[in-house]
């Protein structure tokens, strides 16, 4: 597995857009502060705890979580993902629940 802290070091902390692919683990993720997209599309993020680390990067409005094995085994991870991300508007290819209410 890669990790993003490897990929992206400390020193990264302002870029917008992130796409990873290839079963990288999401510690690490904290360190870019700014990320608003991000495309974790086909990774091997399996339980609700793997994505925990998403939770430091309020600004993202945009994730891509499809085709990881917690989008199909985690009745809730859609519920779980707009509570840590509070400004989520697009969680895969549908508009967050949280923001169809009140976007």
């Amino acid at each position: 597995m890669n990790n993003v802290a490897y990929i992206v070091g400390n020193t990264i902390n302002c870029i917008p857009t992130m796409m990873l692919f290839a079963h990288v683990l999401l510690q690490g993720l904290e360190n870019c502060t700014l990320l608003e997209n991000v495309n974790l599309y086909y990774n091997n993020l399996n339980t609700l705890e793997d994505l925990s680390p998403l939770k430091e990067n309020s600004h993202i409005t945009n994730l891509d979580l499809r085709l990881n094995p917690v989008a199909r085994t985690e009745a809730d991870y859609r519920l779980f993902v707009v509570n840590i991300l509070p400004n989520l508007k697009i969680l895969g290819e549908q508009k967050s629940y949280i923001y169809n209410l009140y976007g």
